[in-house]
């Protein structure tokens, strides 16, 4: 296998530019010499990361992390890039652009390229490197010392719990501050916007650019102020992390586990957080640069809708007196795909972009009727399966008591997760996105179901054991 591919919804040549050309110009020594494929053809997208170079960086990631003092140099770099950053974007979003000359539009370009594509690149590379390699080498480091204390059905339900969060997700946080304006029936304008200057960004993602409104906030509220019970809700979502430490801590004594298993679970609680960050940071970046090239538009009096469809440097080449090229934006919308090198980013589109596909990501056919991933909560559900491609689809496929079958989720799949009887998805490991959410929602989920997307067809009804994490396909 020459990639590590991920299917997904569409992501917009101007919002994948930040990874894409961030790789090629990368000057960060470990991530310089990824390589990565970026296929997008109407509605799907394969995103891709090389094979070879992903394995070693595995590699060095295992050397790393294995260290406290490296892991926490390691850490401490993920920190520093992020608060340049999110200091970038938040200037741009709130900065009057229609007052700027083209000139300073171009400027702004460049300074949020630079200021968030090392972040970017890092969170990015770093986390699906992670989830993708390290989840076998962390369970064996954690896994191996529970069975030596006990047998090996307690030591897996030992596993689940030890390895359940400590850290409290922008999910939890946001459900606790809307039920507890809710319980008050705080509908004051100031309340939401409180509420608004946190969240804002939480409904973004690669495939939408719409945020949240101060009006759904409010009726948000409205709506939980007639749900019974609120205060205990609020009481269990603020202390769901703390009791997950304690457990940890009951745990620890009881069995005498080393310290040496406490530094590996420190290390899943600090990947959580970064997976939250790393959401963070990617909405709000590519919201900062949706929000120049919506400016763009409106200057030339195009629509941003085609617009998305150019790279950075068309955008701004357009600032500077080139012309649109219409037929180019429509053989994009068919097929448009990059690969990077070091130091080198190619572009195609139309057949050049389709024979790229077929060249690179050949199609594989499998059949099976029973698949294997990571379960990473409880709970034994049927359903009919509902495979998205993306949140688009998502949003308009699932129903409750659907099993959402997707590749990846994002913040904005929250709506769509809490409909779902149980979540699969091919990518991610017990701290991405996924996991974390379905920990929270207490909806059974398997993560890393490589072929979840090839096999599972809309209607299929399935079996989903998330514990065990295994699927069987009734029929």
């Amino acid at each position: 296998m020459k990639w590590y591919p991920w299917v997904r919804g569409t992501i917009h040549p101007h919002r994948a530019d930040i990874i894409m050309r961030g790789l090629a110009e990368a000057k960060l020594s470990d991530f310089k010499t990824v390589r990565a494929l970026y296929i997008n053809n109407q509605g799907n997208l394969w995103w891709s990361w090389h094979h070879q170079d992903f394995l070693e960086l595995g590699e060095k990631l295992k050397i790393v992390l294995s260290s406290t003092s490296r892991a926490s140099k390691h850490f401490k770099i993920f920190d520093k890039y992020s608060v340049t950053a999110f200091k970038e974007a938040e200037l741009i979003k709130n900065k009057d652009l229609t007052r700027l000359s083209n000139r300073e539009i171009i400027k702004l370009y460049d300074q949020l390229f630079f200021a968030a594509y090392p972040v970017n690149i890092i969170l990015a590379v770093d986390i699906d490197a992670f989830d993708t390699l390290l989840e076998d080498f962390l369970h064996e480091k954690i896994f191996g010392e529970l069975v030596r204390h006990c047998s090996l059905p307690e030591a897996e339900k030992i596993y689940r719990i030890l390895t359940a969060t400590t850290y409290r997700t922008y999910v939890n946080r946001q459900e606790v501050k809307i039920m507890e304006r809710a319980l008050k029936k705080d509908y004051s304008d100031r309340a939401v916007q409180r509420l608004w200057d946190e969240f804002w960004w939480t409904n973004l993602g690669w495939e939408n650019m719409q945020p949240h409104s101060l009006n759904y906030f409010k009726n948000l509220i409205r709506q939980r102020s007639q749900e019974k019970g609120l205060a205990q809700k609020i009481t269990f979502l603020k202390s769901l992390t703390r009791r997950n430490q304690q457990t940890r801590s009951v745990y620890f004594k009881k069995l005498n586990l080393s310290p040496r298993l406490r530094h590996w679970l420190d290390i899943l609680d600090r990947y959580v957080y970064y997976h939250d960050l790393r959401k963070e940071l990617q909405c709000r970046t590519l919201y900062a640069f949706h929000l120049l090239m919506s400016e763009v538009a409106k200057r030339l009096e195009a629509r941003p809708e085609d617009l998305q469809w150019l790279w950075h440097h068309e955008i701004k080449a357009l600032l500077n007196g080139q012309k649109i090229d219409y037929s180019e934006i429509k053989r994009r919308k068919n097929w448009v795909a990059a690969i990077t090198r070091p130091l080198h980013l190619t572009f195609y589109s139309g057949v050049a972009a389709k024979n790229i596909k077929k060249r690179e990501l050949p199609i594989r056919k499998e059949s099976k009727t029973e698949l294997k991933g990571l379960g990473v909560t409880a709970g034994l559900v049927r359903g009919r399966v509902k495979v998205c491609v993306g949140v688009i689809e998502a949003l308009r496929k699932i129903k409750k008591g659907d099993i959402l079958v997707t590749n990846m989720t994002t913040p904005d799949y929250v709506p769509i997760m809490k409909k779902a009887a149980a979540i699969i998805t091919v990518q991610g490991g017990i701290t991405c996105h996924a996991a974390i959410i379905a920990r929270e929602l207490r909806i059974p989920c398997i993560v890393g179901m490589k072929i979840a997307t090839q096999i599972l067809k809309d209607g299929d009804l399935v079996e989903v054991d998330a514990e065990k994490g295994i699927i069987k396909i009734i029929k």
